[in-house]
Order: structure tokens, then C-alpha cells, then sequence
């Protein structure tokens, strides 16, 4: 991967957790209702970003890592948050030496 290019992280859950996510998350009407849905939704995102000639990858999201990473960061569990601890992740991939 070259130095300039930009990568964009896509939020990865996983079937198990999806409801216990739509239980939690403070914008939980925002979110697709079925995780069929999301996954569905989610994929063709992927695709519109790689279609543009960007890169996109999935970062998976493990919900009590996510929770922990809310309150450590005095945030509330919405599409910010998630966004972030998203960049994050990703951006821990690249730091690794």
C-alpha cells in the first residue's frame, strides 16, 4: 500500500452480535433492523468506495471492545463513536511495524 493512499474503514459485525448492538446503541433507529439488512447495506458501500477507486477495508467490531472504548473515551455508543473506534482500528493496523 502506498504512503498516500487512502484507506477507508467499514464498520464489520458479526450476526451473533447484532441484536445485543441495536439493544445498545444510543441510535439504534438509525440502524438497519436485520442483520441481512446491514450486511447487505454494508457490502455495497464497499463496493461505491472501491468503485471510486479508493480503497476499503472491513474492520471487524467486537461490541464489548466497543463498549469498553465508549466510556474509556466518555462517549456515547452512536455512528460517531462507532466511526471512530473504526479509524482507530484501522489505523492501529498500519502503525504496527
Amino acid at each position: 500500500m502506498q504512503n498516500n493512499e487512502v484507506v477507508i474503514g467499514v464498520a464489520w459485525y458479526q450476526r451473533e452480535h447484532w441484536d445485543r448492538l441495536k439493544r445498545i446503541a444510543d441510535d439504534s433507529d438509525d440502524l438497519d433492523e436485520s442483520y441481512d439488512e446491514w450486511r447487505k447495506n454494508a457490502n455495497s458501500a464497499i463496493n461505491e468506495i472501491r468503485s471510486a477507486g479508493k480503497t476499503a477495508q472491513r474492520v471487524n467490531v467486537d461490541i464489548d471492545e466497543l463498549i469498553s472504548w465508549c466510556a474509556e473515551n466518555n462517549k456515547h455508543l452512536n455512528s460517531a463513536a462507532r466511526a471512530q473506534f473504526v479509524s482507530e482500528k484501522l489505523r492501529a493496523r498500519f502503525d504496527k511495524p
